[in-house]
């Protein structure tokens, strides 16, 4: 008689595992009876795992560093300027206007020119980066807090005839999917290859469940399915899963009930006026509307789902009101008396019971309760800062790109676009931490062999110092209690200098970041700073009108000289090669207090060793780069634009640009100089002027800048670039 032989224990593990997962199909919750959709089996799951990762062809390495020292590559000339390469970048970017927080309320996600900075949620510390070519459009982090999702763009090799700009290259739309905890990223999706988004995504969102993400993304009308698009892809391996018909009817925002069946956004009436007074329910299983919800409202602009799906707060610039889904009601809520004061952000706690609403243009925020809109507290005043508008100066706060209110409640978080997170308390809206995020008019260093890159500039009045081999922050230097306004290394790459708004010269170890020296620069802000070109002698000047003058080695201070001239703030200053003299440009018109009229200033050039004004160019001047011997000059004039030659000595053979320029830099040898206009980097003769090329690699250019060697091009904007010509 034959012996039975034992079950397998695989066989065994197998059927336990059916059990289980029949039982959990067969128990889990319904939908709620008031939801409008029917009840229908779970969305198909992905068939297929992800084996490798999906590359980005024929686009560079979005994080790429230094490559190969700067002796790898060629001197940069007339005649080999065409063969500039963009070889990699670095930094973190300016803060974006888009920010997450994981369900855990521990771990933010934010959005920057340079990628996605991540920090502790409690202590706003930066904890993590994720670099991007582009840097990031939007973030979301998944419900379990495992998967962080990232829309980002490159340019791409297409190109098309824009109407009015001519040949252009298309900007090519991805999202990147991350492991958060490691930051390795599990997949990348081109988007335009699902017809989903040629050139713009957004409203990225996980469902509720998680497997999901939710994105609305745009493609040029003149290309084929132009137009915008409700895509939706599964969150594992971002294969695509659906796009929403008709197109260009959905989009705006995306809201997902807590069963992850019922998606809320926007429905548009029109196709070619984009707004909206509608909100949409589209059924994630049968994937179609199954109800529309017109709204009170003149243009529905946000809109946010409690927790228990049973509400929906919408609101437009004026008001804003609770939406029953259940039966399409509406209850419209109260609004503190604001005259001529908008909506401008709003967000939700869980439940709904508390409102948190910031108002334009003064930035006033509001607690209000979520039942009857009374004020719990508020308004908390924003700080208002300076513009200029082209004929006076005036105040505003700064717009809140996003606010997000913690899972417990206890804390709510507002963004400042191109600025700083801030960390309320919602019991009485005082601040209990910041993340500072680098200015639009940041400053940078890059030390003399090319291996450390300085930032100035952040709104916690920091410096960042950060490694161009490994693409990452080294250590940050704080201490200043002002914005960073100047910073430099010495010539022997030793140490940093930097000065700032209150006031003070630090001196700082560039190995380790300790500081080294603190000097009382100047009375008011300290705007800049030099090294004479032998180290020997380290200089400041500012809203004052000093020139001080120290020995970087122990600190003495050797001179201090009066500078006169227009009387406004001096705020660029190069010290000349010959030790003797210097350069200092003076101007003031975005700030809120000048020393003098605003839209006035000079270009000074003083004998260091009297004080004597020997020439000067009677113009406000807030660009200023020389070549090596201090005779070429390019310079910035509020009335001419981007110029270049010698204002000083020949002021009428200035060859100026457009005030659309920005960049201006200068070869050392004074043979080339480099202008940026936003999206282009150009080369110019400067004996001829000459156009040599033009690169158009898409990047947000503020300031261009040659190494003393003459073999790297810097182009700061979005993140700082590195421009060269690797040898053969």
């Amino acid at each position: 008689m034959r012996k039975k032989r034992p079950i397998p224990w695989f066989l065994i593990g197998a059927l336990l595992i059916l059990v289980i997962v029949a039982a959990f199909l067969f128990t889990r919750p319904r939908l709620n009876e008031g939801s409008p959709t029917m009840p229908a089996p779970s969305l198909p799951q992905p068939s297929t795992s992800i084996s490798t990762l999906a590359p980005l062809p024929e686009l560079p390495d979005p994080a790429a560093p230094f490559k190969e020292t700067p002796a790898n590559y060629e001197l940069i000339t007339r005649e080999n300027a065409a063969d500039l390469e963009l070889l990699g970048q670095i930094g973190e970017g300016i803060l974006g206007d888009d920010f997450d927080l994981s369900p855990d309320g521990k771990t933010l996600a934010i959005s920057s020119g340079g990628g996605v900075i991540l920090a502790d949620a409690e202590t706003m510390r930066r904890i993590g980066f994720i670099p991007l070519m582009r840097g990031a459009w939007e973030v979301d982090i998944s419900p379990d807090g495992s998967k962080l999702a990232v829309s980002h763009s490159q340019v791409g090799n297409e190109s098309i005839n824009a109407q009015g700009a001519g040949e252009i290259k298309l900007i090519e739309t991805f999202l990147s999917i991350y492991d958060l905890p490691s930051q390795q990223l599990q997949t990348r999706i081109r988007l335009r290859e699902g017809d989903c988004a040629g050139t713009s995504a957004e409203d990225l969102q996980f469902s509720s469940d998680g497997k999901f993400i939710a994105i609305f993304g745009f493609t040029p009308r003149n290309l084929p399915n132009g137009g915008s698009a409700l895509c939706f892809y599964t969150a594992f391996d971002g294969g695509l899963e659906h796009i929403f018909q008709p197109r260009d009817a959905y989009g705006g925002i995306v809201l997902f009930n807590r069963e992850g069946r019922l998606l809320y956004t926007f429905y548009f009436e029109s196709l070619t006026q984009r707004t909206s007074n509608c909100l949409a329910a589209l059924d994630l299983i049968q994937r179609s509307m199954v109800r529309k919800y017109p709204i009170p409202l003149e243009t529905v602009q946000d809109a946010h789902l409690t927790s228990d799906g049973q509400r929906i707060l919408i609101s437009d610039y004026h008001c804003m009101g609770w939406l029953n889904p259940n039966d399409g009601s509406w209850s419209e809520l109260p609004l503190p008396d604001l005259q001529q004061q908008d909506i401008e952000k709003v967000v939700i706690n869980e439940d709904g019971s508390r409102i948190a609403v910031v108002f334009w243009p003064q930035g006033k925020i509001y607690l209000l309760d979520g039942n009857s809109g009374a004020v719990i507290w508020g308004p908390l005043d924003s700080k208002l800062y300076p513009t200029w508008d082209g004929q006076q100066l005036s105040q505003y706060a700064l717009q809140s790109s996003k606010l997000i209110i913690s899972p417990d409640g206890q804390s709510l978080y507002q963004l400042y676009q191109g600025h700083s997170l801030r960390k309320l308390s919602l019991l009485d809206g005082s601040v209990q931490a910041v993340l500072g995020g680098l200015s639009e008019e940041h400053i940078y260093a890059v030390n003399p062999d090319a291996s450390q890159a300085a930032f100035g500039g952040y709104s916690d009045n920091s410096d960042r110092v950060w490694s161009l081999f490994e693409n990452r922050e080294l250590f940050s230097l704080e201490g200043h209690t002002g914005m960073v306004r100047g910073i430099a290394y010495s010539p022997d790459g030793a140490q940093i200098g930097t000065v700032s708004e209150d006031g003070t010269l630090r001196l700082w170890d560039a190995q380790s970041g300790a500081l080294l020296q603190t000097l009382n620069a100047n009375t008011g802000a300290a705007w800049a700073l030099d090294f004479s070109p032998d180290g020997s002698l380290v200089a400041s000047c500012g809203d004052d009108d000093q020139l001080r003058i120290w020995s970087p080695q122990d600190g003495t201070l050797l001179k201090s000289l009066s500078i006169g001239g227009s009387g406004q703030s001096h705020r660029i200053l190069h010290l000349l090669p010959d030790n003797n003299s210097a350069l200092i440009a003076s101007y003031c018109f975005h700030e809120e207090t000048c020393p003098a009229e605003a839209m006035t200033g000079d270009l000074l050039q003083m004998d260091l060793n009297t004080g004597q004004i020997l020439e000067r160019f009677p113009e406000m001047t807030f660009g200023l780069e020389t070549s090596r011997d201090g005779q070429f000059m390019g310079v910035v004039s509020a009335r001419r634009g981007w110029c270049y030659g010698n204002p000083l000595t020949n002021p009428g053979a200035l060859r100026c640009l457009a005030n659309g320029y920005t960049g201006l830099g200068v070869s050392p040898d004074g043979a080339l100089y480099f202008s940026t206009n936003g999206q282009h980097i150009q080369v110019y003769d400067s004996i001829s002027g000459d156009l040599i090329t033009e690169k158009s690699p898409g990047m947000d250019y503020a300031r261009t800048r040659v190494s003393p060697d003459q073999k790297i091009l810097w182009v700061s904007g979005a993140r700082l670039q590195f421009w060269a010509i690797p040898q053969n």
